[in-house]
């Protein structure tokens, strides 16, 4: 049941793999526009087609490939990093576009961050970069490497996707739209208000030892699984 006040959720590809990037893995908002910026043009739209192919490369960031060697940065994600989660290639090409979406947005901060791309994603973060513009022009040179100099039509393309993103889906992370929960919950369920402070300061406990915060999501679910 969808609380007074509220909205159901984009559940639009893009959409979900914001939410997915803001709120489960808890990365930058500017980042994330950025990053699926970036993914628009690589896949040739908003629906962020994972099995985008043009012949030599594939998927959300265009991953080179060679399917006869196996080679390039495409059979990384197939024969490493899937294999160590126990994906086989089958069951991956199985999977709805929604799941391959989701390993493959994995896959590209598993690279970032751990991977082989540590070095380039290196060198976005020396240049701090602080906007969605700024994100989405570093990622085109130091991750994605299209060629497109800073500045390019292309480049200027990518970083306008990213702005449209941060203004689409800053403000609620794509998901439902409310503007108050302590009042949504202080109206008719002072029972309910309890049980939920209790919760929250639960959940707040367990992020502050990471070093996180509670997001407006999270907070939301709690109200949600309250009085479900």
């Amino acid at each position: 049941k969808t609380p007074k006040g509220a909205k159901e959720a984009d559940n639009s590809p893009m959409a979900m793999s914001y939410r997915y990037l803001t709120s489960a893995k808890h990365l930058d908002k500017n980042f994330v526009a950025g990053l699926l910026g970036n993914a628009i043009r690589e896949t040739g739209g908003w629906d962020l087609n994972p099995d985008a192919d043009n012949g030599s490369h594939r998927g959300l960031f265009q991953w080179s490939y060679n399917d006869a060697s196996r080679t390039g940065r495409w059979y990384d994600f197939m024969d490493t990093f899937l294999k160590e989660r126990n994906i086989s290639e089958s069951q991956y090409w199985a999977m709805d576009k929604d799941q391959k979406r989701t390993l493959q947005l994995d896959f590209g901060l598993y690279e970032m961050q751990e991977g082989k791309e540590w070095a380039s994603y290196k060198k976005i973060l020396d240049q701090r970069p602080s906007t969605p513009e700024q994100w989405a022009s570093l990622i085109n040179q130091h991750f994605e490497r299209s060629g497109e100099p800073a500045g390019s039509p292309i480049d200027m393309e990518r970083q306008g996707n990213a702005r449209q993103i941060a203004e689409k889906y800053g403000k609620n992370n794509g998901e439902i739209n409310y503007t108050d929960i302590d009042s949504l919950i202080k109206k008719n369920y002072q029972e309910v208000k309890r049980v939920y402070d209790e919760k929250l300061e639960s959940l707040k406990y367990e992020r502050e030892k990471i070093g996180q915060s509670v997001s407006a999501s999270e907070k939301l679910n709690l109200y949600k699984e309250i009085v479900n």
